[in-house]
């Protein structure tokens, strides 16, 4: 549609093209009038801003990306029943960032056997990591101890750069 619409708009002649009302949309040709100077100023920029405005009629809040509502607990656990040493942890208001890194370090660690997560809907902010863990540990263990190694790893890497941007401020001076 939106390829046809500026077909329509190049291949139109600027007099032919009336705007139809204020909001300088021709719905005929799809694309935008200038009314001052009776022609076609359709850019891609400015058919792809329409398009994202209608796209984003329906869209939820910004905010219930990250803000937890009342009563709902971060992370909850629930236990395996049929495989052992296994567990289902749910971590709300969480995407595919957060379920890769941590699958990531879950499948360092040589204690757990299957480190998995998913996305139940586009929608549903909220990630479920499921973990099988040797018997000699547990689910909530493994989760725990690869947390902390990505605290540790992401404050290494704060610091390494931080270092680094002190360098560059201040050249020549090894002190900082």
């Amino acid at each position: 549609f939106q390829r046809r619409a500026l077909q329509k708009n190049r291949d139109a002649s600027p007099g032919s093209l009336q705007s139809k009302g204020s909001s300088g949309i021709n719905a005929e040709y799809g694309g935008c009038i200038d009314p001052k100077q009776n022609k076609t100023t359709c850019s891609l920029l400015s058919c792809f801003s329409l398009i994202s405005i209608v796209q984003t009629m329906n869209a939820p809040d910004r905010f219930e990306l990250f803000v937890l509502p009342d009563g709902v607990k971060k992370i909850s656990y629930v236990k395996d029943t049929k495989i052992p040493n296994a567990g289902t942890f749910t971590i709300q208001k969480e995407d595919h960032t957060v379920g890769n890194i941590v699958r990531m370090q879950l499948l360092r660690s040589p204690e757990v056997l299957f480190g998995g997560y998913k996305m139940p809907h586009p929608l549903d902010h909220s990630i479920i990591i499921k973990i099988q863990t040797t018997p000699t540990s547990s689910p909530a263990k493994a989760l725990e101890d690869s947390l902390t190694a990505l605290i540790n790893e992401f404050q290494h890497l704060e610091d390494k750069f931080t270092n680094e941007v002190k360098k560059k401020i201040h050249p020549g001076n090894e002190y900082y």
